[in-house]
């Protein structure tokens, strides 16, 4: 018959005893636990608020010594680092309030938590609520890094209640302040002082947490759910991070691979890859005739299948991403349409980088025709998993020589090229498709003409802006009495450019054929700039008569004429 008792232990234990052993490295995180991320003002509500008795939730440890421990352990941010030793338990629930009172009362970290005693000795005094106050390391040290300077404002640091102790504080305060002051009551002082300590700031330090404990047999598939659960009602722990947690007691530390991995692929970083990613690539590549890359099944990857393929996949993410970034215009993960694309690329990528001479080249050819068949007919809008499973199976038979994916074959058929002419901003994919083509076609800074790459967007400050000023447009529809329901919104996609900050303050609410007639004088290649950046570069177009209607038909006509060249799909016979 199956026990009715729980598997945990319910005790208190005092807040001092739980931060020394923090500081005796007895208890540490285990190592998928988040970083530390509390800003001080939260560490100082939860000093307030424990000082206060009031209730600052439960805390859950793991035991983790008396056999093979179940996660590798790491000690709690600015304690000393553990050097091997093995804790005794490890936090699952509470890190961020143990790290803050940690940080606080042991004066780690990068802020410095003070207690003005004159606030808190005050007739009208508020507590400590509003005497407690917080600077900066190098300020802290600066305004009150002796205890003289902490004599004259009467500030004690928080962390002082540890070492040397409040009572060996308070002593030295008051000999300084006898020295300055013959006639400094101290006696009356110290009682005044002690008073508000008692009343105050011992409940800090008396304070108890429930604790949780969990044995050492508690299954890692237990903790692991305990953790899923705890994090419903906040961030709920990634499968990476769950994962990173399974695998560990079987040897495959996958958080070290994952940073190896961005150490030598700095791509990945810079592209902000999830290494979720990563994962979804290896269920294809291990899934057999049938994978599927939705969160389930990746839970369910295998140690083999990380030692047999992450090394590819991480790579395949490098490559694939670089081809995106030379050969398709994709700087940055800012204009990368669908993220979801590098599942399937990443899994298929081996196949082309084995690929030799022409074949590799007519492989990348193949893949990146897939790219903007996919970015273009939104293949990911919806069931990204299912799409992903579907395309790599398909591009694998393309790279063998079989027919072509689907989102290829159909492309002409399947995209309405007349949705450019009503795509908004707002429409993120679509928008960041067509801004990527104007990249990939060699899209040319304003002022120097040299071509736009991730290192130039971000230091110019260079942005997708109007190209009709939305202010301009709607003093010509007023001035014209232009219906509402005729008017074309200003933020169509078609309506945008990668402008640098200072052209875009020039150009400000002007007409375009005003601006454009300062441009020509000043810039020797203007027609050059403009067709780089797909916009009408001729006069008498559109653009350079005020006309944003005409405009956008012409531009429409340059995206599909580059859209076709991308994807090698005729589209000129669609109704537009």
């Amino acid at each position: 018959m199956a026990s009715t008792q729980p598997l945990f232990e319910t005790h208190p234990q005092p807040l001092a005893y739980l931060l020394e052993q923090i500081h005796n490295r007895n208890l540490a995180l285990p190592d998928f636990q988040r970083d530390f991320v509390w800003n001080p003002s939260d560490t100082r509500d939860l000093v307030v608020s424990v000082a206060s008795l009031y209730p600052a939730g439960s805390l859950l440890f793991l035991e983790q010594t008396g056999g093979q421990p179940h996660f590798k352990p790491r000690e709690v941010k600015g304690a000393p680092e553990l050097d091997g030793r093995e804790p005794r338990a490890l936090v699952l629930d509470g890190q961020q309030r143990l790290t803050s009172l940690y940080q606080a009362l042991h004066g780690v970290g990068e802020y410095r938590y003070f207690i003005d005693i004159d606030a808190l000795i005050a007739k009208d005094s508020q507590g400590l609520e509003a005497a407690l106050s917080y600077l900066t390391e190098k300020r802290a040290e600066k305004e009150y890094g002796t205890i003289e300077k902490q004599a004259a404002r009467l500030m004690l640091p928080l962390m002082s209640l540890r070492d040397p102790g409040f009572d060996e504080w308070l002593d030295e305060i008051i000999e300084l302040r006898e020295k300055a002051d013959p006639e400094f009551d101290a006696k009356a002082f110290k009682k005044e002082v002690r008073a508000a300590y008692k009343t105050h700031v011992k409940p800090l330090q008396d304070y108890s947490f429930p604790v949780v404990d969990l044995p050492r047999e508690t299954t890692t598939e237990a903790v692991c759910k305990i953790f899923e659960t705890l994090n419903r009602t906040g961030m709920k722990l990634t499968v990476f991070e769950l994962l990173v947690a399974r695998f560990w007691p079987k040897s495959i530390s996958l958080r070290g691979l994952w940073d190896e991995a961005r150490e030598k692929h700095d791509i990945l970083e810079d592209m902000d890859v999830d290494p979720f990613w990563l994962l979804q690539s290896i269920c294809l590549r291990s899934g057999g005739p049938a994978p599927s890359v939705q969160r389930g099944d990746v839970l369910k990857l295998e140690a083999a299948a990380i030692n047999a393929h992450w090394d590819e996949v991480a790579a395949g993410a490098a490559g694939a991403l670089e081809m995106l970034r030379a050969d398709c215009g994709i700087p940055s993960p800012k204009w990368l349409p669908y993220s979801s694309v590098i599942v399937p690329m990443a899994a298929i990528w081996p196949r082309v980088s084995g690929a030799h001479g022409p074949d590799e080249g007519a492989a990348r050819e193949k893949l990146a025709q897939y790219f903007w068949c996919s970015m273009f007919s939104g293949a990911f809008d919806s069931s990204p998993n299912s799409a992903a499973v579907k395309h790599y199976q398909e591009l694998g038979k393309w790279l063998d020589g079989g027919p072509e994916p689907d989102v290829v074959k159909n492309f002409a058929r399947s995209f309405d090229k007349d949705l450019l002419l009503e795509a908004k901003t707002g429409q993120r994919a679509l928008y960041r498709s067509v801004v990527a083509l104007t990249l990939r076609h060699g899209a040319l800074d304003f002022h120097n003409r040299k071509k736009l790459d991730a290192k130039r967007l971000a230091e110019d400050k260079i942005d997708a802006h109007h190209v009709f000023p939305s202010a301009f447009l709607r003093s010509q529809w007023e001035i014209n009495g232009v219906p509402e329901a005729e008017r074309l919104s200003p933020d169509l996609v078609l309506n945008r450019a990668l402008i640098d900050k200072k052209t875009n303050s020039r150009i400000q609410h002007r007409a375009p054929s005003d601006y454009l007639a300062e441009m020509d004088e000043a810039l020797e290649a203007l027609p050059t700039i403009l067709n780089s950046h797909l916009l009408p570069a001729v006069s008498g177009t559109g653009f350079s008569n005020d006309d944003y209607q005409t405009f956008i038909y012409e531009r429409q006509g340059l995206v599909i004429a580059e859209l076709q060249v991308v994807t090698g799909r005729s589209l000129t016979e669609q109704p537009g």
